[in-house]
């Protein structure tokens, strides 16, 4: 593409997957090649100045996401070009993301089933039956 166009052009593929104690779906990125993977703002300050310790969007996904709005579930459309993102363009000696692109905690290795357990015991969801969410122990939120 960079070839036939002359552009510097970045490709990010994606898949639509649930979240959990989201309803609803939305597509993420599974892979990337000449993007900006991630946009790191641990050490800047937010608006109202306060410092940002963790804050790393996944620019990525959030592309994936705008793309999907363009492509929709049902139209066969397995493709839409993004622009206004040259900013996070960039060449292909960019960072892969790799491992990194997937966390490998524990949280992510639960499935559905576990993760609403869990969700339950920490009171983010109601239990069967239950009509408002609260913890099980004294102990569940610290």
């Amino acid at each position: 593409m960079r070839a036939a166009t002359g552009q510097q052009v970045g490709v990010i593929l994606s898949d639509t997957l649930g979240r959990p104690w989201r309803d609803g779906q939305t597509d993420v990125g599974i892979g990337a090649a000449g993007i900006q993977v991630f946009d790191e703002l641990a050490g800047q300050t937010d608006a109202a100045g306060r410092p940002l310790r963790v804050t790393r969007p996944c620019l990525a996904d959030e592309l994936a996401a705008a793309a999907d709005l363009v492509k929709g579930k049902t139209r066969r459309l397995p493709v839409a070009i993004v622009r206004g993102a040259e900013a996070v363009v960039g060449g292909l000696g960019l960072p892969v993301p790799g491992p990194n692109f997937i966390k490998g905690k524990l949280l992510d290795k639960l499935d559905n089933t576990q993760m609403g357990q869990l969700a339950t015991d920490f009171g983010l969801l109601p239990e069967h039956g239950d009509t408002k969410a609260r913890p099980r122990h004294d102990d569940a939120i610290a």
